[in-house]
């Protein structure tokens, strides 16, 4: 690609065990399964990648194998999990929980004290107020606002957003 060697996939990197390997894929259960995959294949040392122009405050815990994207701005107190993808111009505010696998979109701004479940993904321009949690699964569509607790598994959209459907899982 562009003149430089693409080197993937799990067979290559049984051959090079020292190899950390960084997982940018924006689904959640996409992102999980390959993880799955390279794990059944091995032991997998997963990147965690913060872009220099990203502000972080100070007792911030990132977790194995997340991205965070230039722009992005994460307040104090806040612990991010496993694999989780923060795009470019991203907020997220005080005391913030984010667990594993989770992907928010560029310009998502998350408010302070909320709790955000497993492979959670926040569309372009989404956000939250303070306070609310989304459950494990739940997706918000682009540009939706929460101002209230989504349940797990649920597809949300609108001003204020509201559960428009339940995802099979």
């Amino acid at each position: 690609m562009a003149d430089i060697p693409v080197l993937s996939g799990s067979s290559w990197l049984t051959h090079h065990p020292a190899t950390s390997v960084a997982l940018a894929f924006s689904n959640p259960s996409q992102k999980q399964a390959a993880l799955e995959r390279l794990r059944s294949s091995g032991s997998v040392d997963l990147a965690t990648l913060v872009h220099p122009r990203a502000w972080i405050a100070r007792r911030v815990e990132i977790g194995a194998g997340t991205l965070i994207y230039p722009g992005v701005h994460i307040d104090v107190d806040v612990k991010i999990g496993s694999c989780v993808l923060l795009n470019k111009l991203c907020s997220v505010g005080h005391d913030t929980r984010i667990c594993n696998f989770s992907t928010a979109a560029p310009g998502v701004n998350l408010g302070g004290n909320c709790v955000f479940g497993e492979g959670v993904e926040f569309g372009i321009n989404s956000s939250t107020i303070q306070g609310v949690k989304i459950g494990a699964g739940a997706v918000i569509g682009g540009g939706a606002i929460v101002v209230r607790d989504i349940p797990d598994n649920s597809v949300a959209v609108g001003v204020p957003a509201k559960v428009v459907k339940q995802r099979e899982h």
